[in-house]
């Protein structure tokens, strides 16, 4: 699915079931891998709801972005998942 040429919008339904910080933080890790991964295209696709099934939207991913914020809880569990997949 990440690798769709042409997702059509509202096509699927894929729900996170994490905090959309968390969330923002897995496409941070995902970026350098994806040419197109953008938290406005993530919106445009509009496949991508959040545990409470409200679409995602870029805005929702910036403002759960990490700069001067605090880091998600599970920054290291997730960074051990990646840490894996390389």
């Amino acid at each position: 699915m990440l690798t769709e040429k042409n997702i059509l919008p509202g096509a699927t339904k894929i729900q996170i079931g994490c905090e959309t910080k968390h969330f923002r933080y897995c496409i941070d890790k995902f970026q350098p891998y994806f040419n197109q991964l953008t938290l406005s295209n993530i919106e445009k696709s509009q496949v991508f709801y959040s545990k409470k099934d409200t679409l995602i939207k870029a805005n929702n991913l910036s403002a759960s972005g990490s700069k001067n914020k605090l880091e998600p809880k599970e920054k290291a569990t997730i960074d051990k998942i990646f840490k894996h997949l390389q």
